[in-house]
């Protein structure tokens, strides 16, 4: 029987709260890279002082035995349907966003995380442009 892509079993012990786009976003990961990098572009958050959306996202890096080559630039495909979001970067790496529950879910490969200018250009935005998207449809 073919693995679950979505509900494969990995950790995300790694927990920290954002404000992003408006939108206050309980993370849970297993690279501190993640919650490294997204610390740098914002203040964490422990309280909301007015009332926001709350989202959860948990992303999950993983070390692919099948590496790829870069090509740039990466494919970016998107879509939207029936309060579902999915952004899928380059052929390993996706988000994915459910408007009803507020729950988001990532699968990024290490090697755009470790990448910086990548994730910087290509992973930020797509979690922003969906966070921007839940916040005007609560």
């Amino acid at each position: 029987m073919p693995m679950d892509q979505i509900d494969r079993s990995s950790e995300t012990p790694l927990t920290a709260r954002f404000r992003l786009c408006g939108v206050e976003v309980d993370l849970s990961t297993n690279d501190l890279a993640i919650i490294d990098r997204l610390q740098n572009l914002l203040p964490s958050s422990t309280a909301s002082t007015r009332s926001r959306v709350i989202s959860a996202w948990r992303i999950v890096v993983e070390e692919l035995e099948d590496a790829f080559e870069w090509h740039e630039p990466l494919s970016v495909h998107s879509l939207k349907e029936q309060g579902i979001a999915f952004i899928a970067i380059g052929p390993k790496s996706f988000l994915a966003y459910d408007w009803e529950t507020r729950r988001g879910v990532s699968f990024c490969s290490a090697n755009l995380v470790r990448d910086e200018a990548r994730f910087m250009h290509y992973f930020v935005p797509s979690l922003f442009a969906i966070l921007e998207q839940s916040r005007e449809t609560s």
